[in-house]
């Protein structure tokens, strides 16, 4: 035994408290009863199990366990959201995609299935037609850059956590959802339905920088920032 304390700096009998309560703490996070861990880490005695856990680490089980929840509940809740983020992400790429692909289609069948051929026109009214043409072929061409540069905004964003409003960021503003980034009309993802705000927007002006539980002023009014994430 001498021999043993001397070289652990410690005596057999607490280098076995020291194991058996870090058994405990490990099993408190789990879902078994105070007495089942008592005896599975040696102790025969509630109280004596109770006693040995609160002078190792100053807390009885109830509020160990509580602590714990509090330490793992914010990673365990970031996890989440990134996930969700992430979909979020995904679901905006599609969506605008979407959008360009149907706009690109527009403009393909536009021009080579219903324009006329005006290379020989002549008179003012058939130079007007053709030039009417032009304008709604370039209609059809704005909406094309929109949403490339819309997709090309999304995949450039840094979705990841925020504290406060800026691209990227998910918000809740007066019980409404809303992506910082890009502006969308509204749509669903995994069950809530988001909008999408541009920075450029002027409520978004309003809201940069805020951090949730913080008010912005806009039309008169006195907005609750209520999430940012």
């Amino acid at each position: 035994m001498a021999r043993f304390t001397k070289a652990l700096g410690m005596p057999p009998m607490t280098v076995l408290k020291g194991l058996r309560m870090r058994q405990a703490a490990s099993m408190l996070t789990t879902e078994l009863s105070v007495d089942q861990i008592a005896r599975s880490v040696g102790y025969t005695s509630r109280s004596s199990f109770l006693r040995a856990l609160h002078n190792t680490y100053g807390k009885y089980p109830s509020d160990y366990r509580a602590q714990r929840r509090a330490e793992i509940a914010p990673k365990t809740e970031m996890k989440i959201i990134m996930n969700d983020k992430l979909s979020l992400k995904n679901t905006m790429l599609n969506l605008e995609a979407e959008k360009l692909a149907y706009a690109e289609q527009a403009y393909v069948d536009y021009l080579h299935g219903s324009a006329p051929d005006y290379s020989e026109a002549r008179d003012h009214g058939e130079f007007s037609l053709r030039f009417n043409e032009a304008e709604i072929a370039l209609a059809f061409e704005c909406p094309l850059h929109n949403y490339e540069d819309a997709i090309a905004t999304i995949r450039t964003i840094d979705f990841g956590p925020k504290t406060e409003v800026e691209p990227g960021a998910v918000i809740q503003l007066e019980g409404q959802w809303f992506v910082v980034g890009t502006a969308t009309a509204p749509f669903t993802c995994q069950g809530i339905t988001y909008l999408g705000i541009s920075t450029q927007a002027p409520i978004y002006q309003c809201l940069e920088g805020k951090r949730a539980g913080e008010t912005c002023q806009w039309n008169d009014k006195d907005l609750q920032l209520n999430v940012v994430s």
